[in-house]
């Protein structure tokens, strides 16, 4: 008998097998191909060979890969493999080889398809999704989710128009949308949320009023500063931070995001992208032509 553990992954997995003395005899990380996965299986015959791999996320395919197989399957739950969760040395390979040898010792208690792309709702990859081989449970479930995405879509589409008309007037978002990572909701959070500039004095006054500058604490002739107050409007900044995804293709404000990745790191650098997005708006809400950086075209 051959005990094989396999740590399963989206797209690449590691399999170990085990002699009956516990011996390693396969040692292998491998992408998730029905077909690399059996001619593996394959190098191990004519001996006898049993499977675990542990509950995760897609298991269903390599379940059923193994059934179709005549592989005896053993599918082990995450909380009781403590064996794994508390070793001090943890990986792939370790993961696999400790999931055998808890089958060796008898302690044991979807359909594996790999986008080609990053999107798989246009109008190409929808079609793909529509001819995509599977059992009937699945397809009901995948056609179930993409109605819900359709009718959401209607749906956001028709808030999108509520505000297009709702805004449709207002001089400010016109002086909003030309700065970077500032589109229509984001400029009408913005409005709605700040509505009249003059209640700010300073930029850095609305940056604090929307909780994006960092706590303060001063004794004696220190003062240490630490993350941001998140006080204030929580839309705001949540809106702000998520135009920073966005913003940060500009070549200037890039470079600002870079150079703080740099020292600060990733997530520091995107809020202080978000705090500086909002000191745009707070130029483009006050100046009739706009921020100097990111003019407003023509009404």
């Amino acid at each position: 008998m051959v005990y094989i553990g396999v740590d399963l992954h989206r797209k690449r997995s590691h399999v170990v097998a085990l002699d009956p003395a516990g011996e390693v005899v396969l040692s292998r990380r491998i992408g998730n191909a029905p077909a690399e996965f059996l001619r593996v299986f394959g190098e191990l015959e004519p001996q006898p060979i049993e499977v675990v791999f542990e509950a995760t996320y897609g298991w269903s395919w390599f379940a059923d890969l193994l059934a179709d197989a005549g592989i005896a399957a053993h599918m082990a739950h995450p909380l009781a493999t403590k064996a794994i969760s508390a070793a001090r040395a943890k990986n792939d390979a370790v993961d696999a080889k400790t999931l055998a040898h808890l089958l060796r010792t008898n302690l044991l208690a979807d359909l594996g398809v790999i986008p080609e792309r990053s999107t798989l709702f246009g109008p190409a990859r929808r079609r793909w999704l529509a001819e995509l081989p599977m059992p009937a449970s699945a397809r009901g479930r995948l056609d179930a989710g993409l109605r819900l995405i359709d009718a959401i879509t209607v749906e956001v589409a028709r808030a999108d128009a509520e505000l297009r008309s709702a805004f449709a007037g207002d001089d400010r978002i016109r002086r909003l949308l030309p700065i970077p990572g500032i589109g229509l909701v984001t400029a009408a959070t913005v409005v709605a949320e700040v509505w009249e500039i003059q209640r700010f004095p300073s930029p850095e006054r609305l940056c604090s009023w929307a909780g994006l500058t960092p706590g303060e604490r001063t004794s004696d002739a220190h003062t240490r500063r630490g993350h941001i107050t998140k006080q204030g409007s929580r839309w705001l900044r949540w809106m702000l931070v998520e135009a920073a995804t966005t913003a940060v293709r500009d070549p200037q404000l890039g470079r600002f995001t870079a150079q703080i990745a740099q020292r600060r790191g990733p997530k520091i650098a995107r809020v202080a992208l978000a705090r500086r997005l909002l000191t745009l708006c707070f130029y483009a809400l006050r100046d009739e032509g706009g921020c100097r950086a990111y003019p407003a075209p023509a009404p």
